[in-house]
């Protein structure tokens, strides 16, 4: 029996292409990797995680064309929206049909955590 890929996982997504065949709006998301490095099939859900996060709408058409929007529900809600900020979880509540109740506790939580600083030592010296 042949190995389920998480891509043939669900009906309607399909794998992704080398990244040398990915748009250019697609591929300026990542900025910081060497696109040598990046494996689709084993990648993917890194992949998707940064587009969902950091994408215009052009990402997010081509990643939809690719992935099944109950693949993204489950990648989503498997992560309990983290790192995805509330305007974008609010706009995948809808296209996706997230349960209202789950997204507005993941907000709540991220509201709740404290934001972002300097890291330890690299304050402002006294």
């Amino acid at each position: 029996m042949e190995a389920m890929t998480m891509s043939s996982a669900f009906r309607g997504s399909v794998p992704l292409p080398p990244p040398k065949h990915w748009p250019s709006d697609v591929r300026r998301l990542f900025w910081d990797r060497d696109f040598s490095s990046i494996k689709p099939r084993a990648h993917r859900a890194f992949v998707i995680q940064r587009i969902l996060s950091s994408g215009g709408l052009g990402p997010l058409q081509w990643l939809r064309a690719r992935a099944s929007d109950e693949e993204l529900r489950l990648h989503i809600e498997g992560r309990e929206g983290r790192e995805i900020e509330p305007r974008r979880l609010r706009y995948f509540e809808l296209v996706l049909h997230l349960p209202k109740r789950e997204v507005s506790g993941w907000i709540r939580r991220q509201r709740s955590l404290p934001a972002p600083g300097p890291a330890r030592g690299q304050g402002r010296a006294r």
